[in-house]
């Protein structure tokens, strides 16, 4: 039986911890093969998921095909190649120029 986590968990430990995951990547499949000209705005409410949605994507961006069997992604037509992720966390950050995320993100 899968186990209900009540705390914060990447992709990875929540599929490697043998939790409870909505699968959404067949959504994540949808907007990557989506036209490139359009953008996408993920706007939630507060604890929607939208860390987790995008450290899916991180890890689906790192091929490891063997961390989605089962899930939607997997029965798509998704190669699973590595693709670079950068990642910067704005979440404490008082920035007012880009200059001071630039200087942020690299210390």
């Amino acid at each position: 039986m899968k186990k209900l986590f009540l705390n914060d968990l990447t992709f990875r430990q929540i599929i490697q911890g043998n939790f409870i995951y909505a699968d959404k990547t067949g959504y994540i499949y949808d907007i990557l093969n989506g036209d490139p000209t359009n953008f996408c705005f993920l706007s939630r409410p507060r604890r929607f998921g939208k860390t987790l949605l995008l450290n899916t994507v991180k890890e689906l961006f790192k091929g490891d095909r063997e961390l989605f069997r089962g899930l939607k992604i997997d029965k798509s037509g998704y190669k699973f190649e590595r693709h670079p992720v950068l990642s910067f966390n704005m979440a404490y950050s008082k920035m007012s120029s880009k200059d001071e995320l630039i200087i942020q993100n690299y210390e």
